[in-house]
């Protein structure tokens, strides 16, 4: 009898902390585009564009993380004329709607982002290059709220992809002959990026995409600062 009754107990308290999960992120892990809720919003991360030496409205749209600077990318002009090397960057893209479009009023919500991982893992077909520290970024973004219930609004962020002490320590890997790289040094990975935030209430969250890209040795002196 008491077994019976304890087995009906795991079964209730199981049930219970299943229906009881939230704060979870759901989305498609397939299209890098997941969702939070928090206070009446969903909070999606639409997607994660790499670019280099661009901005939101002018972007210069790649994958290719450059690990070389060249010194100098015109000989044929007096004194060095070296290749841009700087942070690689990335366009982040995200949708904020009701969750309520039936409601009488939008929820008057400041959705604010206080900081973001980055964990590079190393795709299949490069599977003897150097693993990637993860990078930890702190800021003070805030997303917009929808004005009605029945609209979403959309908003970019600029945000550090592979910054240059991660670009400098991947070719030092290379150069160590630990490790190893196909032609230009290129080697493929997968950045999981992980914003975490809260609202003016102090509901917090967090949302996740994911992009792929490549490290190597790329020519930029055709983009100039």
């Amino acid at each position: 009898m008491m077994r019976g009754v304890r087995c009906l107990f795991v079964l209730f308290l199981s049930i219970l902390l299943t229906s009881c999960g939230g704060g979870a992120t759901v989305g498609n892990e397939s299209t890098g585009s997941f969702c939070a809720n928090a206070k009446g919003l969903n909070i999606c991360l639409v997607n994660i564009s790499p670019q280099y030496m661009g901005s939101t409205e002018t972007p210069n749209l790649t994958t290719e993380v450059d690990v070389f600077p060249i010194s100098d990318c015109d000989p044929t002009q007096d004194g060095d004329q070296p290749e841009p090397y700087w942070d690689h960057t990335a366009i982040v893209s995200f949708q904020i709607r009701a969750l309520n479009p039936y409601a009488d009023i939008p929820p008057n919500t400041t959705i604010i982002l206080e900081r973001y991982t980055i964990d590079y893992r190393i795709s299949t077909d490069s599977f003897g290059g150097p693993p990637i520290e993860r990078y930890e970024g702190y800021t003070s973004w805030v997303l917009p709220a929808p004005l009605t219930t029945v609209t979403s609004t959309e908003a970019k962020m600029l945000a550090i992809f592979v910054d240059v002490p991660r670009k400098n320590s991947y070719y030092n890997d290379l150069a160590s002959g630990r490790y190893s790289s196909r032609s230009n040094l290129i080697n493929n990975y997968t950045a999981t990026v992980t914003f975490y935030g809260r609202t003016d209430t102090g509901d917090r969250f967090s949302i996740v995409g994911n992009a792929l890209f490549s490290m190597g040795a790329y020519n930029y002196c055709n983009l100039r600062s």
